[in-house]
């Protein structure tokens, strides 16, 4: 997609955050826990859009030199562009940026598209977090890598 940006969300984008969360997750955040976390020192959100369309989003923090990607996520109709992969290139870049040496994420193990979008990015199965999810009940993969 041409002339599309990823920056970072104001609470103005919160409504389409949580449309996409919809679209995406099982078990979505609410608006209220998107408007606190855009409004928290520690997290870091940023989307990607073209014009004011927002098409997907990444939610980010850090522990000390660790980078956390709490949250990827891409509508529906917009996936299959390299929109996932911008992201987390984008997400990779602003860890390195703030000195983080390497990035942890949990994923769904059932989620076959982006544990292959992950391990595309040299992320690596390190273990399992026993029942992480509901709305079905799943283990997750925690996936690491270098940055």
């Amino acid at each position: 997609m041409t002339d599309a940006q990823i920056t970072r969300v104001g609470t103005e984008s919160v409504k389409r955050l949580q449309e996409i969360e919809k679209q995406c997750f099982s078990n979505p955040w609410s608006m209220k826990h998107f408007t606190s976390a855009i409004n928290s020192p520690r997290l870091d959100i940023y989307a990607y859009h073209l014009g004011y369309s927002i098409f997907g989003y990444i939610v980010l923090y850090r522990i000390e030199k660790v980078m956390v990607i709490s949250n990827l996520a891409v509508s529906p109709e917009h996936r299959r562009k390299g929109i996932g992969r911008a992201l987390l290139k984008y997400g990779l870049e602003f860890g390195k940026v703030n000195y983080c040496n390497s990035s942890i994420l949990d994923v769904r193990q059932s989620n076959k598209p982006a544990v292959s979008l992950y391990r595309k990015a040299d992320f690596f199965i390190i273990g399992t977090n026993k029942g992480y999810y509901k709305n079905p009940y799943e283990d997750s993969f925690i996936m690491v890598r270098e940055i």
